[in-house]
């Protein structure tokens, strides 16, 4: 007489187990950014170490995101959400638009490089976005002028463009 033994596969390993027995002390695994809630079927029901087997089985790993807080550190502007949730493996999602006097906004940074909606969350932990800004070049100020000349036999007019010249500075 032969026992009839079973194939129960799991997490890349697979074990025989005899016919009517139990499968056994099942590992805890770990992964970044999730948490890992148990060993299911297919089907969903629970496996557990006192599962009896009867045939083979194949065993999943059922995990949970976990939820990281992102902090948006606007580097000298304002933003109006500092702070929001994001899961590792998931993209990043819309980002509010911060502002800042005489800047350009350029873009979020993490770890030198450029974070946007569309990038996947690969580092499992809290961490912070810094805005980048582009220095916008100053604004000189101007003057329209519309002159209007009378001549013989009607008018003319002339629009001027007058720019303001920097003054050095005396010493």
């Amino acid at each position: 007489w032969e026992q009839v033994t079973y194939a129960v596969t799991f997490d890349n390993t697979q074990i025989a187990v005899p016919h009517g027995e139990t499968i056994g002390p099942l590992p805890e695994i770990t992964a970044d950014g999730l948490t890992f809630t148990g060993w299911y079927f297919l089907n969903g029901e629970p496996a557990t170490e006192d599962t009896i087997v009867t045939s083979d089985l194949i065993i999943y790993a059922k995990w949970t995101p976990v939820a990281y807080t992102v902090t948006l550190d606007p580097n000298g502007g304002t933003v109006s959400q500092s702070q929001f949730k994001v899961y590792f493996g998931e993209t990043y999602g819309k980002f509010p638009t911060p502002v800042r006097e005489g800047y350009r906004f350029h873009g979020w940074q993490y770890k030198s490089k450029v974070i946007t909606q569309h990038v996947t969350v690969n580092d499992p932990k809290d961490h912070t976005l810094t805005a980048v800004w582009v220095k916008e070049p100053p604004i000189l100020p101007v003057l329209l002028v519309l002159l209007t000349l009378s001549v013989i036999g009607g008018t003319t007019s002339i629009l001027l463009l007058l720019k303001r010249k920097k003054r050095k500075k005396s010493r």
